[in-house]
């Protein structure tokens, strides 16, 4: 077996001697997918949101610029930071950073050398992501552990991808306090809205990601997804969400991690296209990190063929089920709407087949093994915050101490125990891949639920509800601790509040699950949320 300074040392040559980059091959492929889609059926779909794809188009016939747009988002973010209940998607920005970006893509399309479909795309990322012009706070309250403001060397490898595509950094998303949560509550800067009902959650820990796509303030949000946190906002709000393979999508970054073994990055988008062309923006090799060097050269983006009629057939592929956990829900409205849409579009309009015989073994050893691998990680690496500092630790909100405290009696040798599990339930699925291609579940046991204001205000205690809880993460956490994909699909709606089908693949086999969004988004239900806001407005 190869080790990392070999494929490190192999990426540079490749690069030093005149072969395409990574970076470039996808920039290329980005280019090929999005003029088959706007020459395929599929740019005639009646979308809910502004896309990337129609934002392009815009400037490109010159019906608005990214300045216009960059305005209509300055107006919006103000507008919403006077409301009450507020939106809080966005908990940083700076307007001079984000005119002079737009003012940089407005002269570029003017010239006709638009970098790529991202150019004037507005742009946030998860505040735990380090993003340049910025602090990366974490969701937490500043202290002389988060004060630093990053520059464009020390930026995340994934801002570091979107920015050489010509996107407009908005700025910050909101999110749970140090992402230990799956709820979308911050007491420090306000928690996130569900743009369905301002009265409701978001989801979290990805919750500003969640409520800026959602709403159509943002058509793309990267969050980060240690135990379902892209895609619970993602189910919670009404948009697709990728939570991708592990090392797929290169964080490397100058703020130390709260979680390193099972959060990565993922995109959340209004559409399956975005969600396509997102991946292929910001997944792949960067020489820079070397864990990104363990995946497959190839991202297989040459599978996606928009163009060709055998595409929009799924061929006898299997989607696995194991019932009795599918509908292990207190609504049992919620699986029956999953099952649904499986059998009726990806079964009867797409060919495909079903294996209800499948079961997914050590289901409950396997969410306690995570729970002490991400809580464990998530408390050690706390320390580089100065949590370990009394003064310091009282800063955290009480629900982030007391869920950090809940890791204070797991012992060094819990923890090992924790990654046998983990070991042998790789191995189960493994075995579970070979037989299906897909399997599905809820993404989220309950819709979005409601908020008891008192608690999570400004300035509030924030909510330690371990029933809601439960519910919401009753079908994530296999996919962060075993490392393979997942997708949420927004396929329809209960009581007027999104419902998301959750699709798991095996590992780096992302462009299957972006395969099974862009074959059901024609079919899956729309609706406008309550708080709609056009950026293209002029």
């Amino acid at each position: 077996m190869r080790n990392e300074e070999e494929h490190f040392n192999d990426l540079k040559h490749f690069e030093e001697n005149g072969k395409l980059s990574c970076m470039e091959i996808q920039k290329k492929e980005i280019a090929r997918i999005i003029d088959e889609y706007f020459a395929s059926d599929m740019s005639k779909e009646n979308y809910v949101y502004n896309t990337i794809a129609y934002i392009h188009k815009l400037y490109k016939e010159k019906k608005t610029t990214p300045l216009q747009v960059a305005k209509n988002i300055l107006k919006a973010i103000k507008e919403i930071d006077e409301q009450n209940p507020s939106l809080k998607a966005v908990i940083k920005y700076d307007e001079s950073l984000l005119l002079k970006q737009a003012e940089e893509s407005t002269k570029r399309y003017e010239e006709g050398k638009e970098i790529s479909v991202f150019d004037g795309v507005p742009v946030t990322i998860k505040d735990e992501l380090d993003l340049a012009g910025f602090t990366s706070t974490k969701g937490m309250k500043v202290t002389e552990y988060t004060e630093h403001v990053i520059t464009e060397d020390e930026e995340s490898n994934v801002s570091k991808s979107l920015r050489a595509l010509g996107v407009m950094f908005v700025g910050k998303a909101n999110q749970n306090e140090i992402g230990i949560c799956a709820r979308g509550i911050n007491v420090n800067f306000g928690s996130a809205r569900n743009p369905y009902n301002l009265q409701c959650d978001t989801g979290g820990s990805s919750s500003g990601s969640g409520a800026g796509v959602g709403s159509g303030l943002i058509p793309l949000s990267i969050g980060t997804d240690g135990g379902g946190s892209v895609r619970i906002p993602s189910s919670l709000c009404g948009v697709y969400g990728l939570k991708p393979t592990h090392y797929r999508i290169s964080t490397k970054q100058k703020s130390a991690p709260v979680a390193f073994s099972t959060c990565v990055a993922g995109p959340m988008t209004g559409s399956a296209i975005d969600l396509t062309l997102s991946f292929a923006a910001v997944a792949g090799r960067r020489s820079n990190d070397l864990k990104s060097l363990t995946q497959p050269r190839d991202l297989r983006l040459n599978e996606i063929r928009l163009m060709d009629p055998d595409y929009y057939n799924l061929n006898e592929r299997k989607i696995g089920i194991h019932n009795d956990y599918f509908n292990d829900v207190k609504d049992n409205r919620i699986p029956k709407l999953c099952r649904d849409f499986i059998e009726k579009v990806f079964c009867k309009i797409y060919n495909a087949q079903i294996d209800d015989s499948i079961v997914i073994p050590l289901l409950e050893p396997s969410r306690v093994s995570h729970l002490v691998t991400i809580a464990g990680e998530m408390r050690n690496g706390m320390k580089d915050y100065g949590y370990y500092e009394y003064d310091k630790r009282s800063k955290l909100c009480p629900e982030t101490r007391m869920s950090l405290l809940s890791q204070k009696y797991a012992s060094s040798s819990d923890y090992i125990t924790a990654q046998r599990v983990r070991s042998h339930q790789m191995d189960e699925f493994a075995k579970l891949f070979e037989k299906v291609d897909v399997i599905a579940l809820p993404t989220v046991g309950c819709v979005a639920p409601e908020f008891d204001e008192s608690q999570v205000k400004k300035g509030g205690l924030g909510v330690s509800d371990y029933d809601v809880l439960s519910s919401i993460m009753k079908f994530i956490f296999t996919s962060n601790f075993c490392g393979f994909p997942s997708v949420s699909i927004p396929i329809g709606f209960i009581d007027n509040k999104p419902v998301g089908l959750q699709l798991m693949a095996k590992w780096w086999d992302e462009v299957t699950l972006l395969k099974f969004c862009l074959l059901a988004e024609k079919y899956t239900e729309k609706k406008k949320p309550q708080k709609f806001i056009d950026i293209t407005s002029q």
